[in-house]
């Protein structure tokens, strides 16, 4: 038999203890958590509906989410999230659990350990340094609340420069308690910056500060044709004598950076002119010439290398003075205040000077005299010249050089003296005056006075000399005199004859024309156009150049009554007009109309004269084209020359012949404005050339159709100003790393897209691969050569990738232009662990990470497309995931651990 008794209900007994239900295994800072303790009486049953309240005991600065406090459950259990403290040196964070006010507590400590790599700091991380200084530079790991991550053994972190010059060793490293470290020298002075990153997370990383590297020591001197290290170092050089070369004295360190310019004693060698001077720099002003030798630079500081100019060569100057001289050479007799006879000869040398008084040479010139005092016997334009006194008087000669008619140079003051006595002229008064006597007539009752004049042999008068007079014909009133020289003629009856001289001193006689001797007196000429008193008298008259008219001496007496047509003088009184045919008297004569001007006619008798009207002439029919003005000139491509090219036409005489059409044309691609121009009252005609616009010779003509000539002018068409800037070869090119590329090449053109030479082109590499910097590129600053192309050489640095390289100058439309040379990666040389290696795993199973290999060329480039083999040792096994390495060279397998351990 039994009973049952009623439900008892157990109930927890009073709270006495919390269990910690939670990890407490060390947290990364600033991580969360979720803890939980469970509230407990003495026998381990749950309470629940109670309050715990958390708290951080500790120094950090951890924190709860809410609600706080939280109640337990009905296992008893309170939860709450804690986010752990950011700083490392906090630890460990005590949290406190804590019911009914401290009847039941529970303290939780949790180790706090540092959070991932964030970034990197580098110490120094400003630094001011010398070229050539090796400097050691810490690397510290830090997470992202800036503790240091200490726990880091493994990562591999690399070290990179903003500058290719900067040598950095070792180029990556392991962290060592979240520390590492790297030397870099730079023997280049520049700035640049240090940047650390984890290899295999590259945005983790750390930048220096500006790293400055100064020159070094002053170690040698160097001779530059531009202060501040511009120009270049003096090589060979050639200077004139009136030129003058600056020299700048730049210094260097022993690593080839330059310091600044410095003060150096300045010397000469050879045969140049000496001359010390001190300075930072020196203009060289050479006087004298030929010379040669070098110029030095001597550092005031010891233990400099000096530094001396390549051979400076001096050459005479250009010209600057000419002096007359009577010798050719240097030094030779000038020509100062002179007398000479006209029997002399005297020769004259141009030889000329540069602006120090160095001989050049003799230059041919233009020779030149005033007071008509003689002439040149020997050809014009010539370095030299005979000069021949003939004209009593005074004088100077002229010598002007043909290269440049501003230098020239004048004799002295030249007397010229009659010479020795060679010919007798027989003149109708003393002392050499009046004229000389020829054809005459006289009327009885009239009287002749002749005079006996000594000449030289040049026609100078010397003067009157005594002679033994005769006469041949009828003429009287004369009888025969000895040995005087002065003779009077006094005719008694008409007759004809003429008188002539004789002497024993060897000179040349001289006789009289026909004098005749008639009786009656006319009164007065009268100039006819037709004989025997016929046609009328010339008045006034026009005529062309090419004419000709004949006229007549008509004499009369005072009665008008007419006489005959009797010898006459004839000539023209005004300007140039013609000549006459007969220069000696006659009754008639014709004149030739050869140049355009006016004049009269002139008909004299003893003294008896008569004149025409005005007699006038203008142009014959075109006949001939001259060239004027501009010809052979150089100008640029599609403009107009700064000399209109001009024409004059001229008729058979030389004559300016007015209103004529000219017609311009050109067979190029110019113009000439306007095409048609009539020749204004000189015979004058011009146009306006536009070149055309290709380069070379261009040509232009003038044609006037009356006229079988044509006048052809010339001109040279050059390049107008560069304008822009083009890629003249490939763009772009492919090569395995260290070898050289197609050159790189430009061409230069003006705005017509004709090249331009000259033009200073800049190459400069723009980026290139990480490590890349021992590319090598040939000359920096090119000069365009005559079909406008400037070019350098290109060699690939070690590191795969892109090279951009640009070639500039601001002035350019177009610049910079960019070329892209590619270095592909050199063939596979290694293979590199990557990741995946030191792991520890079961026996049989897969290890965890992934085995990571790379494989490499010669210069640590990663090799795509290769075949790799993966093999296990004992009785593992692999799972290959790629063979063929990738773009970044990468292979990997899973690895299936032996089965003995």
């Amino acid at each position: 038999m039994k009973g049952t008794s009623p439900q008892i209900t157990v109930s927890a007994n009073v709270p006495d203890q919390l269990r910690v239900l939670t990890s407490i295994s060390p947290i990364i800072v600033g991580k969360d958590r979720v803890l939980q303790v469970r509230l407990e009486d003495q026998y381990t049953n749950p309470i629940s509906a109670a309050d715990v309240t958390f708290s951080l005991t500790s120094s950090g600065n951890g924190s709860f989410s809410e609600p706080n406090p939280a109640t337990t459950t009905a296992n008893g259990v309170a939860e709450i999230t804690y986010t752990a403290s950011s700083d490392v040196t906090d630890s460990p964070d005590i949290i406190h659990a804590d019911y009914n006010s401290g009847a039941v507590t529970r303290d939780i400590s949790l180790t706090l350990i540092n959070a991932p790599i964030a970034y990197f700091e580098l110490v120094p991380s400003v630094l001011d340094t010398t070229a050539g200084s090796a400097v050691q530079f810490i690397v510290t790991a830090y997470d992202e609340f800036n503790n240091v991550v200490v726990n880091n053994t493994t990562s591999v972190v690399e070290f990179l420069s903003s500058s290719p010059n900067v040598q950095i060793s070792p180029s990556d490293s392991t962290l060592t308690n979240g520390v590492t470290g790297f030397t870099a020298t730079d023997n280049v002075a520049e700035n640049y910056t240090l940047t650390a990153r984890l290899l295999l997370d590259p945005q983790k990383r750390g930048q220096s500060g500006i790293i400055t590297i100064r020159p070094d020591t002053l170690n040698y001197v160097v001779i530059r044709t531009a202060a501040f290290n511009e120009g270049q170092a003096y090589g060979d050089t050639s200077v004139t004598a009136d030129g003058t070369l600056s020299l700048y004295a730049a210094g260097y360190d022993r690593f080839d950076n330059y310091r600044n310019d410095v003060i150096v004693n300045w010397g000469t060698t050879g045969t140049l002119d000496p001359f010390t001077s001190s300075g930072k720099s020196w203009v060289f002003s050479p006087a004298t010439a030929p010379a040669s030798g070098q110029i030095t630079a001597t550092s005031l500081a010891s233990g400099v290398t000096p530094d001396s100019t390549g051979t400076i060569t001096v050459t005479t100057g250009t010209l600057a003075e000419i002096r007359i001289q009577t010798e050719r050479g240097d030094g030779g007799s000038v020509v100062s205040d002179s007398s000479l006879t006209t029997d002399e000869l005297l020769i004259l040398y141009a030889s000329a000077y540069d602006g120090n008084g160095n001989y050049l040479n003799e230059i041919a010139s233009t020779w030149t005299m005033t007071g008509s005092i003689g002439a040149f016997i020997t050809a014009n334009s010539a370095d030299s010249i005979i000069f021949d006194p003939r004209t009593v008087g005074r004088g100077t000669i002229r010598a002007t050089t043909l290269s440049n008619p501003l230098v020239y140079d004048i004799t002295g003051l030249l007397t010229i003296t009659a010479g020795a006595i060679d010919a007798i002229v027989v003149r109708n008064a003393p002392g050499g005056s009046g004229t000389v006597v020829d054809t005459d007539t006289i009327i009885v009752g009239g009287t002749l006075v002749f005079y006996s004049a000594g000449y030289d042999a040049d026609n100078n008068y010397v003067s009157d000399m005594n002679v033994d007079w005769h006469q041949n014909g009828t003429l009287t009133g004369l009888v025969d005199s000895t040995d005087i020289s002065r003779l009077v003629l006094s005719p008694v009856v008409p007759g004809i004859g003429y008188i002539f001289t004789s002497n024993a001193s060897g000179w040349t006689n001289d006789s009289t024309g026909t004098i005749v001797i008639r009786s009656g007196q006319a009164t007065q000429i009268v100039i006819r156009s037709a004989p025997n008193n016929g046609g009328i008298a010339i008045d006034t008259l026009n005529r062309a150049a090419g004419d000709s008219v004949r006229l007549y001496a008509a004499f009369y007496d005072y009665q008008n009554n007419y006489l005959g047509d009797q010898p006459v003088l004839w000539s023209v009184q005004g300007d140039s007009i013609g000549y006459f045919g007969i220069t000696t008297p006659s009754d008639t004569n014709r004149f030739y109309f050869t140049k355009v001007n006016s004049a009269i006619f002139t008909a004299q008798s003893g003294l008896l004269t008569d004149n025409s009207g005005l007699v006038r002439v203008h142009a014959g029919a075109a006949y001939n084209v001259q060239l004027i003005a501009g010809t052979n000139q150089t100008g640029e491509a599609n403009t107009f020359l700064l000399v209109d090219p001009e024409v004059r036409v001229v008729d058979a005489f030389d004559n300016a012949v007015p209103g004529i059409p000219v017609q311009w044309s050109t067979p190029t691609n110019g113009s000439l404005t306007p095409p048609i121009v009539t020749t204004n009252t000189l015979g004058l005609a011009s146009s306006n050339w536009r070149l055309k616009s290709t380069l070379g010779p261009d040509t232009a003509y003038a044609v006037v159709n009356v006229i079988a000539d044509t006048a052809t002018f010339f001109a040279s068409v050059l390049s107008s100003s560069a304008d822009s800037m083009l890629i003249f070869s490939a763009a772009r090119d492919t090569n395995i790393v260290t070898q050289s590329v197609t050159n790189l090449v430009v061409q230069v053109v003006d705005s017509l897209s004709n090249p331009v030479a000259n033009a200073m082109i800049n190459f400069a590499v723009d980026s290139l691969p990480s490590g890349g910097g021992d590319f090598v590129l040939g000359a920096t600053l090119v000069l365009t050569d005559t079909l406008g192309l400037a070019q350098t050489t290109f060699t690939l640095g070690s590191r795969s990738g892109t090279y951009r390289i640009q070639a500039y100058n601001g002035l350019l439309k177009g610049s910079p232009v960019t070329f892209r040379r590619i270095a592909l990666p050199d063939a596979a040389n290694r293979i590199a662990v990557y990741s995946g290696n030191q792991q520890s795993g079961i026996v049989g199973n897969t290890l965890s990470l992934n085995l990571v290999a790379r494989v490499l060329d010669q210069y640590n480039n990663p090799v795509s497309s290769v075949n790799v083999d993966w093999t296990p040792t004992a009785d593992g096994d692999t799972t290959v995931i790629s063979n063929v390495s990738n773009a970044n060279g990468l292979v990997s397998t899973q690895w299936i651990l032996r089965t003995n351990a």
